[in-house]
């Protein structure tokens, strides 16, 4: 989550005066904000910048500005909504005095219509360290588990954590997110629930167990059995291997 976005909107024959003035509207409700106009009749578009001190996902800005376009927009349909996904960013830097407001298309006061930035922008932007892991997790070839996985070690990080990298503690971190602080989508399903923790751990540990892939033999199963329960009574004795 982050607390400074970018925005355009640009609907597909400009933008009209009901759509800037709802938006607007919300503009103002925010903590900070920048919002200008730009071009006339279909090239007409609004830029604007947000900053709010409480953590927010992208796609809670996306939606809410979809919510707006699909209400006022005669013929919003997917194909602008997939321009609008793509004018929603993340904020690293102070784009509105280098994008919107230093600007000649802007010259004129009518264009600006919210001029409320914050006196200090520089701790509403996310860190080297986090830009780098939404880069990491940008170009992953799997970036739902690469996300999870560095939030599952901020995740230990913010409780101290003294677990070892296990089921039970990849289990303890999935339940927080999904349902104590609601950050990922709910799984209803337990067996899916349950592959979810296992692949996870898998992915997080990076295994390189063969049998991940393949079953096992009943013949290995029972060594495997075996082997566990050496394992428990030598622990049970306090015996290291």
């Amino acid at each position: 989550m982050f607390r400074s976005f970018c925005l355009t909107i640009r609907p597909r024959d400009g933008i009209k005066d009901n759509l800037v003035s709802k938006i607007t509207s919300w503009l103002k409700k925010q903590q900070y904000a920048v919002a200008v106009l730009e071009m006339e009749n279909e090239a007409r578009h609004l830029h604007a910048q947000i900053w709010s001190d409480n953590e927010r996902h992208k796609n809670d800005i996306t939606k809410q500005m979809k919510r707006f376009c699909e209400a006022l927009v005669e013929d919003w349909d997917n194909a602008q909504t997939k321009v609008l996904r793509g004018g929603v960013k993340i904020a690293y830097s102070d784009w509105y005095l280098e994008y919107l407001l230093d600007n000649d298309n802007k010259e004129y006061n009518d264009r600006v219509l919210v001029n409320n930035p914050p006196d200090k922008t520089e701790r509403f932007y996310p860190t080297e360290e986090e830009q780098t892991k939404v880069k990491e997790v940008a170009n992953s070839i799997d970036p739902r588990f690469t996300k999870l996985e560095h939030d599952y070690f901020d995740w230990c990080e913010t409780i101290n954590c003294e677990y070892e990298i296990d089921m039970k503690s990849i289990a303890r971190f999935l339940n927080w997110s999904m349902f104590e602080e609601r950050t990922i989508k709910v799984i209803i399903q337990p067996r899916d629930r349950y592959a979810l923790c296992q692949s996870l751990y898998l992915y997080i540990t990076k295994s390189k167990d063969v049998y991940n892939f393949i079953p096992k033999t009943n013949e290995e199963k029972k060594l495997d059995k075996n082997f566990q329960n050496l394992f428990d009574s030598l622990k049970e004795q306090n015996i290291q291997l």
